[in-house]
């Protein structure tokens, strides 16, 4: 019995022995061979254009004791877009970089093998950081296959910057191209003149470089809120302007209003080689204020004339207002660009007899007095109307003189007797003549009775 239970346990001894042996020589090749694996994965870039490529960067190790190499698979939004083997020395690692290109604009997340690397956003153009600066940035605009079918719009890199460019729009039958764009935060450094009159004030500017066949059709600019809330200008009062110093014209400014404690503006424009960001005024000069009346029937007209000059660096409107005892009474308005100098006259008729101030604007230009002969004066105008002459003055000593018929030819300025048309002349001068004779009668016999 017991001579069995040991032959039965040396066989199984014996089998065991036999596994392991077998065990260990299969482990023993699998532990020399190469074992080559993706360590990391990651972009190159996290935007690039249609057309254009960005590189994945792969780290690979080989922690086996041969050397040997490993298959390495790269999908794009889980879709296989390329697989190659990669040697690596037994016990070493290197980088690859894998070259992708995509056509259409999206977003693509790239994995190779089990390791993410990351996502990158594809757009018909790009806009990278080049240069920083302490006054601003330079960037460049990478335009991809574009298909001429719209326009095309470029998202600028988030800043910090006190004015930064959010995006351009334009439009364009070219293929591939590149531009340059800066932006400037101090208006000190900005290369190109900028206005400096009264009623200006500059946040910052933006250089665009011009490109054939490119189209700019809208441009995005934002300036931090706290730099415009530091001055006298209101948000809603901010614009873009392009052109320097001289010929500088307003764009089609809208306020798209307040996003991340920026205020952000859009101008609809294709002029963008030079463009900054301010509030520009007209700066108005009114000059040579001249007097006149004219007779129209029952009414005498007023007119005041004077020389306005834009002394600003921006076109604007000039709106001048004829008063008349403090109370506007007529308007007229004219558009003048730069250094322009143009007369404006302003005119009111008036009916009603009186002495009256004259201004234009807030500048008294003299007085008039009006005498209709229309029988309806106030006591006070009637006092005003027998004065003859009727003398306005200008603002610079010249008059203008209205001379009145308030008495007529021969008189000595009493008051004129109104006869009916049934009464000549002469039979008014025999009636004297016999009230006369009347009157020398009585007083004979009044003389007589006394006597006697």
């Amino acid at each position: 019995m017991s001579s069995n239970t040991t032959s039965s346990r040396f066989g199984t001894g014996l089998a065991l022995l036999v596994a392991g042996l077998l065990v260990v020589s299969s482990i023993g090749p699998a532990l020399a061979a190469p074992r080559v694996f993706v360590a990391g994965a990651s972009l190159t870039e996290k935007t690039t254009a249609t057309g254009d490529s960005v590189d994945v960067k792969i780290k690979l190790r080989n922690t086996g004791e041969d050397d040997g190499a490993g298959r390495v698979t790269i999908t794009s939004n889980g879709e296989e877009i390329r697989s190659e083997n990669y040697a690596v020395e037994s016990g070493g690692s290197r980088t690859v970089r894998v070259p992708l290109t995509f056509d259409e604009p999206g977003e693509y997340e790239i994995v190779a093998n089990s390791k993410t690397a990351g996502t990158v956003r594809v757009d018909r153009a790009v806009a990278r950081t080049t240069e920083y600066r302490s006054d601003g940035r330079t960037m460049r605009v990478r335009t991809g296959a574009v298909d001429g079918t719209g326009p095309v719009t470029v998202t600028f890199p988030t800043t910090n910057d006190s004015l930064a460019v959010d995006s351009l729009t334009f439009g364009t039958s070219r293929d591939r191209f590149n531009r340059t764009v800066a932006t400037y935060t101090d208006p000190e450094t900005v290369p190109f003149s900028l206005p400096s009159g009264d009623g200006t004030t500059v946040f910052g500017g933006v250089t665009v470089q011009q490109a054939a066949d490119v189209d700019d059709r809208r441009v995005r600019i934002a300036v931090n809120q706290s730099v415009i809330d530091a001055t006298d200008v209101d948000s809603d009062e901010v614009e873009i302007y392009s052109g320097t110093d001289g010929a500088v014209q307003r764009t089609n400014t809208t306020f798209e209003g307040p996003a991340d404690g920026r205020y952000v503006y859009e101008a609809r424009t294709n002029e963008t080689e030079t463009l900054f960001v301010g509030s520009v005024v007209p700066v108005f000069e009114v000059s040579g204020h001249t007097l006149s009346t004219s007779e129209n029937g029952v009414e005498k007209e007023l007119s005041v004339s004077a020389n306005v000059t834009n002394a600003g660096d921006v076109a604007g409107e000039y709106t001048a207002s004829l008063r008349v005892d403090g109370t506007a009474v007529s308007n007229e308005t004219v558009t003048l660009g730069p250094g322009e100098t143009r007369q404006i006259t302003v005119s009111e008729a008036i009916s009603r007899d009186g002495n009256y101030r004259v201004a234009l604007d807030e500048q008294s230009v003299g007085s008039v007095v009006v005498e209709t002969g229309d029988g309806e004066q106030t006591e006070a105008d009637s006092g005003q109307a027998t004065g003859g002459d009727d003398t306005s003055e200008s603002d610079d000593g010249e008059s203008q003189t209205e001379t009145g018929d308030a008495s007529s030819p021969g008189s000595d300025g009493g008051f004129d007797v109104s006869l009916p048309e049934s009464v000549s002349e002469f039979d008014v001068g025999l009636t004297e003549i016999a009230i006369g004779g009347g009157v020398a009668v009585i007083g004979v016999l009044l003389v007589a009775l006394q006597r006697w």
